[in-house]
């Protein structure tokens, strides 16, 4: 089942969100994703922790999230057309490493 298709990703996240643990994530956590697939998960993660684009100055430097994909580069390229995109926006956050 795809993580879009979880009832809980369509709960109501506030905007306000305290840093306390949220499905099991919080901030401070050193997180591994494996197998990515397109990155998708590692971002929404990045931004539900309120990670700072890394061309900010206060970033959340005890959060660090490696992202990691089975397939190539190249691979994910031909099966995610927003590919490019996500990993723009997640290579912007100094506390993520792909």
């Amino acid at each position: 089942q795809r993580p879009e298709s979880c009832p809980r990703s369509h709960s109501n996240i506030s905007d306000d969100y305290d840093g306390g643990s949220l499905y099991g994530y919080q901030r401070g956590m050193r997180i591994l994703t494996v197998g990515d697939g397109d990155f998708t998960f590692s971002l929404a993660l990045a931004r539900m922790l309120s990670l700072k684009p890394s061309n900010q100055t206060q970033a959340c430097s005890k959060t660090r999230i490696v992202a990691t994909s089975y397939e190539s580069l190249e691979r994910l390229q031909s099966i995610y057309p927003d590919l490019e995109a996500t990993l723009t926006e997640l290579g912007s956050y100094a506390e993520v490493e792909i």
